[in-house]
């Protein structure tokens, strides 16, 4: 999880806000949790191939724009 939320932490390094308190979002942890294990545990690659489906790629998008 470090490596998910590295930038967080070395920019709340910088200005001296607490290190890890871009762990303190439960929710973006679970997710990235989640999809972490999703990736790297299940068999044949069905995770990345889900993940890099174009239509799952879309709505992934679209919620990035949305924000």
């Amino acid at each position: 999880m470090l490596v998910v939320f590295a930038g967080g932490m070395l920019c709340n390094g910088l200005i001296g806000e607490p290190i890890l308190a871009p762990l303190k979002n439960t929710p973006q942890v679970i997710v990235a949790t989640v999809v972490w294990y999703v990736i790297f545990y299940t068999p044949f690659d069905i995770g990345y191939k889900v993940a890099k489906f174009l239509p799952v790629t879309e709505l992934d998008l679209q919620n990035y724009s949305n924000d």
